[in-house]
């Protein structure tokens, strides 16, 4: 359901609601404060605000959440459980939701982007398209898959393929003089922003 449609949707639910002695509302739509919900549902309603990314799915997502500040703790677990098998959950303040989206919101997209580069440059290298992709999302697969189930940071992965001096440290230092930390933090800002225009 589109944000928009927040205020009509309420409107077809509060007779219901009204009829229930105690009512959770657990919302799934991107920009939507718990204060807009409580205002869509009615202060009486107790109201969490979730962020889900696209890989919940494949029950590989993140989800961020929000709730009521007076809500049960047994209620917020009892959401988070829910979302739990979906992926990984953290509950946040909600002035970080802006910046959560951003990441985990629409970071599928920025690291889908490096892949579809990463396999432009091996097919300007040489590589088949359809081999240069498959090498492109094995590599971003593998590469999660020991960041996640191994439990290792970013940077003690890639210090581990690296050699000094190595093959490796050269497109390492090429990454670095192209300012890719640079152009990442360029796309968050940017992302940050427009999410600004929709709360």
């Amino acid at each position: 359901m589109p944000p928009a449609q927040l205020e009509a949707v309420a409107k077809e639910l509060q007779l219901g609601i009204m009829m229930k002695p105690s009512v959770i509302v657990a919302s799934v739509l991107g920009g939507v404060s718990l204060a807009t919900l409580h205002a869509a549902f009615g202060e009486h309603v107790m109201v969490a605000r979730t962020l889900p990314n696209v890989n919940v799915a494949l029950k590989y997502g993140y989800t961020a959440l929000a709730f009521d500040t007076d809500m049960d703790q047994d209620v917020k677990g009892a959401i988070a459980a829910l979302f739990l098998e979906l992926g990984r959950t953290d509950e946040l303040p909600e002035e970080q939701f802006g910046a959560v989206s951003a990441l985990a919101g629409s970071g599928p997209a920025f690291v889908a982007a490096f892949a579809e580069a990463m396999t432009q440059a091996g097919i300007q290298a040489g590589i088949a398209p359809d081999t240069a992709a498959r090498l492109a999302e094995q590599t971003v697969v593998g590469t999660a898959r020991h960041m996640g189930d191994l439990k290792k940071d970013p940077m003690t992965l890639a210090h581990e393929v690296m050699t000094p001096g190595g093959s490796t440290a050269a497109g390492w230092e090429a990454l670095e003089q192209g300012n890719l930390n640079g152009l990442v933090a360029d796309a968050i800002q940017a992302t940050m922003k427009k999410n600004a225009e929709f709360e």
